[in-house]
């Protein structure tokens, strides 16, 4: 039997025409890719199943993880809190050092940001200002992404409630 694997990449505005194609969904609630309400995802996945004749079209297999947070609530804002405090100390810093170390750092930062992606602090430069600021869109989706895998990857019923509020029937008798 023949099998096509799509990434999650691939169903984005990609069309299936089949017979008897299954759609099965593995999604990962730690991955930083998985940030959209998971109702969201599922529709525009589904929504790729085009013939009306495919008996499968309207079933998905939803296999996820729960969120099993290592930090307390209140742990996860104090570093928010510790890395926008680090962002202003080296802005400040940066923004004051002579022109050699500014160009010098600029390159380092923009090399430093595609490897770990603000896991230590949102300073990035700002190009058309010629500073050295704090990034809000990182800082926005890492609170974004803590709040989508804290409260609808919590647990089964969890996922379960927003799949149901996105017109899915949920067909399960038990959710571990």
């Amino acid at each position: 039997k023949k099998y096509t694997f799509c990434t999650s990449t691939a169903f984005i505005g990609m069309d299936f025409y089949s017979e008897n194609a299954a759609t099965i969904v593995v999604s990962d609630c730690n991955s930083t890719s998985t940030t959209l309400d998971i109702g969201t995802d599922l529709v525009q996945i589904a929504g790729r199943q085009r013939l009306v004749s495919n008996p499968f079209r309207k079933d998905i297999i939803f296999i996820y993880n729960t969120a099993v947070e290592e930090m307390t609530e209140e742990e996860f804002n104090a570093g928010i809190k510790a890395k926008e405090n680090k962002t202003k100390t080296f802005c400040d810093w940066y923004n004051t050092a002579p022109i050699e170390i500014i160009n010098e750092q600029v390159s380092k930062l923009n090399k430093s940001i595609m490897v770990d992606k603000f896991q230590t602090d949102y300073t990035y430069f700002n190009e058309t200002s010629g500073k050295f600021e704090e990034n809000k869109l990182a800082k926005l989706a890492e609170i974004f992404s803590y709040n989508i895998r804290i409260y609808n990857y919590k647990n089964g019923i969890a996922v379960a409630k927003s799949l149901d509020n996105s017109n899915f029937s949920v067909e399960s008798s038990n959710y571990h």
